[in-house]
């Protein structure tokens, strides 16, 4: 039924020494940007599907599981590369943002914590699945599908929502 694609970008940043958290986005289209209780609850709901370790509801897709921890080492390592450096000093260390099949953003959140860590993808699929009708199907390109897919099968994460869900890799990430 739709077509989306996530990734975060790590350009747009912002000092933590500036107070006023300026808006740059118009007050009619702040309803793009996800809210900060949204991040939390998805980070919540992340961490109790982890600690239960549920299971069921997805099957995991094909992928050696050597291949997987490989792919999950190599991004480990860039998401954490330059970290360091800008500890305390950014504020915001980047965005993520969901889009339609055409580049118009869909949903945007601020990232605050070092990397794309899986907690913001979760919120963006769920803020789209609640404008949708349970029955949609939703294919979404993200870069590292295969850790993503991984994780929504070994912690039953999207239950009510990975039925419907079809995760692809962009191929510029498969070499």
């Amino acid at each position: 039924d739709v077509h989306v694609a996530i990734d975060g970008n790590f350009t747009h940043t912002r000092y933590s020494s500036v107070d006023d958290n300026p808006t740059i986005i118009l007050l009619s289209e702040l309803s793009l940007w996800l809210t900060e209780a949204e991040l939390e609850s998805a980070k919540k709901h992340m961490a109790e599907c982890k600690e239960g370790n549920g299971r069921g509801g997805r099957q995991q897709a094909h992928v050696p599981e050597g291949s997987l921890d490989h792919c999950e080492d190599v991004h480990k390592v860039v998401r954490d590369h330059g970290n360091e450096t800008a500890k305390g000093v950014m504020a915001l260390k980047g965005l993520m943002a969901m889009v339609c099949h055409y580049n118009v953003p869909l949903f945007i959140c601020d990232i605050t914590t070092p990397g794309e860590q899986c907690f913001y993808l979760i919120a963006l699929i769920h803020k789209l699945a609640s404008l949708l009708l349970l029955t949609a199907t939703i294919g979404l390109l993200y870069n590292i599908s295969c850790l993503l897919d991984r994780s929504i099968a070994k912690h039953n994460l999207i239950p009510e929502i990975a039925p419907h869900l079809s995760l692809a890799t962009t191929t510029f990430h498969a070499y």
